[in-house]
């Protein structure tokens, strides 16, 4: 009996021993004199995803202000280019309370802006034909110096009738009336006239129009 429990201490005391040596071992000083850490990553990457990404990146196109700070009146900035600013896109997207339509310009640069709500009869330039624009109002917006064309005459913008039709809670329907002697304009359709912001896009170059829900 007593030699059992001889044997006993001793194989605790060899275990005391072993772990004494490995917590001295973890704690020793690296090259630079500063303690090894052998806890986990205390800033640990993003696990939000890309989407929590885009909501903050300022020239996502999913990026909104927390806040809509819009208005029903003209807004206008000029921007005196030396050659028309290239229209290379249009797109919408439907979010939560508003909803979006984009405008992409190739290069660096966007054109002058000028937007407000207009009333009937809204026509083409030129021609001064009647658009049938859906909806029961229309969000003007006159791209100057622009062109949605080519040098070669060629267009950029490839929708069918230059329009499209999203049928969203307020936009409904975005039309093409202008592409001549360095200004471009498109006719937003919306069920109301409500306030709308702008936000500007880098890389690539974009203005974003959104209309309250």
């Amino acid at each position: 009996m007593v030699k059992h429990f001889a044997f006993f201490l001793l194989i605790c005391g060899f275990l005391l021993t072993a772990c004494q040596n490995s917590e001295t071992a973890n704690s020793k000083s690296d090259q630079n004199g500063s303690k090894t850490n052998n806890s986990s990553d205390e800033n640990p990457p993003n696990s939000g995803g890309a989407d929590s990404k885009d909501i903050t990146d300022k020239n996502s196109e999913s990026y909104a202000p927390p806040v809509f700070n819009g208005t029903t009146k003209k807004t206008s900035k000029r921007n005196n280019l030396e050659s028309p600013a290239i229209l290379a896109d249009v797109r919408t997207g439907k979010h939560d309370g508003f909803d979006r339509a984009v405008f992409e310009f190739k290069g660096a640069d966007l054109p002058g802006y000028y937007i407000e709500y207009i009333g009937e009869p809204i026509t083409q330039c030129g021609s001064g034909t009647k658009v049938d624009l859906t909806g029961n109002g229309g969000l003007e917006i006159r791209f100057s110096p622009a062109q949605a064309h080519t040098d070669a005459g060629q267009p950029t913008i490839f929708f069918s009738d230059n329009e499209q039709n999203p049928n969203y809670t307020n936009i409904k329907k975005l039309k093409s009336t202008c592409d001549f002697e360095g200004n471009v304009t498109w006719v937003v359709g919306v069920s109301k006239a409500n306030k709308y912001r702008v936000l500007t896009l880098e890389n690539p170059s974009r203005l974003v129009v959104d209309v309250e829900h």
